[in-house]
C-alpha cells in the first residue's frame, strides 16, 4: 500500500440509532378497525405484506399493494385506512437518529413522495432486511442492527426505488380539494362548519365524505393537523400560549386538553422534556 494514500470520508454523523420494529398480523374480526391519526416525533417505515389497505399521509390517500412502503417523516399526519375487512400483515419500523443525518436527506427533497412502489427485486431485498431486523431484536450486535437500518435507508434513497411519476391520491377530486384546503388553512379554521360553508355543502355531507373515504371525522383530521404543527412549534421553543394562538385553537385550556388527550402529557411537560 502506498505511503501517501488518501482516505475518503463517510458522513456518519450520528452517535446512535433508536428504533422499534413490529411484525403484526391483524385479524379484523378481533380488532377494532377504527384508527386515529398518528403523529410521531420519529420516522416510520411501513411495508405491506398482505391486506386491502390504503395510507393517508398528510392530505393524500395512497392505495397500498403487497410490498409497497410508506415512509412517514417526523410530524407527518398519517393513518392506515382499511378498504375492506381483511387479514393485515405488515412490518412497521420506527426510528430516529441522534442528529441531522445525510441518510434521511432524501426525505426533504421537493420531489419526495411518502409512497414507494418498488420492483420485485427491491421488494425482496427490503423484506430480507426487515426479517433480519426482526431477528436482530433478539440479541444480535447493535452494529448489525445499525447496518440493516442504514442499508434500508440507502435502498429507499436510490432514485430507482421510486415508481415513475407522482403517485396520485386515491380519492375523488372534491374530497381531495377539501383535504388540500384544510392542509393549507388549518391554523385559521376553528370549526368544521367553516370548511363545509367554504365548499357550499352541509356539515352532515362533510362528515359522511370523511367517514367514507378516510374513515375519520373532519374534526379528527383538523385537530391532527393542528397538533402536528403544535409539536413542531414546541420543539422550536415557542411558549404554550404562542403555540395555542398560532395553531388556531379557540382557547388555551381546550388546546392543553386536546394535546394531553392525544400525547399523554401537557404541552408544557412535552416542551420541557424536549428541551431538557
Amino acid at each position: 500500500m502506498p505511503d501517501n494514500i488518501e482516505l475518503s470520508s463517510l458522513p456518519l454523523n450520528f452517535s446512535e440509532i433508536k428504533y422499534h420494529l413490529v411484525h403484526e398480523n391483524i385479524d379484523p374480526s378481533k380488532h377494532n378497525l377504527q384508527k386515529k391519526p398518528h403523529i410521531h416525533g420519529c420516522y416510520e417505515i411501513y411495508i405491506n405484506i398482505a391486506g386491502d389497505v390504503s395510507f393517508l399521509v398528510n392530505n393524500k390517500l395512497y392505495p397500498v399493494k403487497k410490498g409497497d412502503i410508506i415512509l412517514s417523516r417526523p410530524g407527518d399526519v398519517h393513518i392506515c385506512v382499511y378498504n375492506s375487512p381483511c387479514l393485515h400483515e405488515h412490518f412497521c419500523l420506527w426510528f430516529e437518529l441522534a442528529s441531522v443525518s445525510p441518510f434521511t436527506n432524501f426525505t426533504v427533497k421537493d420531489d419526495f413522495s411518502n409512497l414507494f412502489s418498488l420492483s420485485s427485486k427491491a421488494r425482496e431485498a427490503l423484506l430480507d432486511i426487515f426479517y433480519k431486523l426482526e431477528l436482530s431484536q433478539r440479541g444480535n450486535s447493535p452494529l448489525f442492527t445499525s447496518s440493516y437500518i442504514l442499508h434500508l435507508l440507502a435502498l429507499l434513497s436510490e432514485p430507482s426505488s421510486k415508481s415513475e411519476g407522482e403517485p396520485k391520491s386515491a380519492i375523488p377530486s372534491e374530497m381531495q380539494a377539501i383535504l388540500n384546503y384544510i392542509d393549507a388553512n388549518f391554523t385559521e379554521i376553528q370549526y368544521v362548519g367553516d370548511v363545509a360553508s367554504h365548499f357550499y355543502i352541509s356539515t352532515a355531507t362533510l362528515n359522511r365524505w370523511f367517514r367514507k373515504y378516510i374513515n375519520l371525522s373532519p374534526r379528527e383530521f383538523l385537530e391532527a393537523k393542528k397538533l402536528a404543527f403544535a409539536k413542531k412549534l414546541l420543539d422550536e421553543g415557542c411558549t404554550v400560549t404562542e403555540v395555542c394562538i398560532r395553531t388556531g385553537f379557540s382557547d388555551c385550556s381546550h388546546f392543553i386538553a386536546v394535546f394531553k388527550n392525544k400525547f399523554g402529557e401537557t404541552p408544557f411537560k412535552y416542551k420541557k422534556a424536549v428541551l431538557s
